[in-house]
């Protein structure tokens, strides 16, 4: 919902621009986006979770597969990254998918033996490894807020699963060290950051967006 608040704000100038209709792309997410989601959750409500644990490890197999292929000619470029796939008029961008197979993944892993939530090495360990490898793979898109997003999740399921304080402090201080060597490695980001901090030290590059916010939150023009 707060998804839609803030389309139907952003894109209401445009859309009347090129649709001469306000909620043009407010209709069009409706439609073609959250109908889609709202099936897909049908979908999985009523399928039986051992199924989805049969399927847990090929499905975030195919996800790795898929975000290496992100960096072959199947590869598609756009807006300075590479998170698509094509595949003839249909592309895709695999972080998605990964989204979804973690989680599948993760719940069957963690369900499977008790001391994957209280041992270092057939538990932590192992756990780092898989965050570690399809974290590295979605920055080199780059893609740094899917990264953030995953590993949030994976630290809440680990957590849910009754794992040490201690493990679930490690998770939290790899994602911060992951932000930040994302942050100082890439110029970008960087700017990104420190527009952030400060949006009027640029404020028709870095600090755009969060100045017009403001702009428009202040004037009481959220719709």
């Amino acid at each position: 919902l707060f998804g839609f608040a803030m389309l139907a704000s952003a894109s209401s100038d445009l859309g009347l621009a090129r649709f001469n209709d306000p909620s043009y792309y407010f209709k069009h997410q409706l439609l073609y986006g959250a109908s889609v989601g709202v099936l897909g959750f049908l979908v999985g409500f009523f399928t039986p979770h051992h199924l989805w644990r049969k399927w847990a490890v090929p499905l975030i197999a195919l996800g790795v597969i898929a975000l290496v292929l992100v960096f072959t000619p199947l590869g598609e470029r756009g807006g300075g990254a590479e998170r698509w796939i094509a595949a003839g008029p249909v592309s895709f961008q695999p972080s998605e998918f990964m989204k979804f197979a973690l989680v599948l993944y993760l719940a069957a892993w963690l369900v499977g033996r008790g001391e994957r939530t209280t041992q270092f090495i057939r538990g932590f360990l192992p756990l780092l490894a898989v965050l570690g490898a399809i974290s590295f793979l979605i920055l080199r898109q780059p893609a740094t807020s899917t990264v953030i997003i995953l590993l949030a999740t994976a630290a809440v399921m680990y957590f849910a699963a009754g794992a040490r304080l201690r493990y679930l402090a490690g998770i939290i201080f790899m994602g911060i060290a992951i932000l930040g060597f994302a942050v100082l490695s890439t110029p970008y980001r960087l700017e990104r950051f420190r527009g952030f901090l400060n949006p009027g030290a640029d404020p028709e590059r870095s600090g755009y967006q969060l100045i017009q916010a403001r702009i428009a939150i202040s004037s009481g023009g959220l719709w």
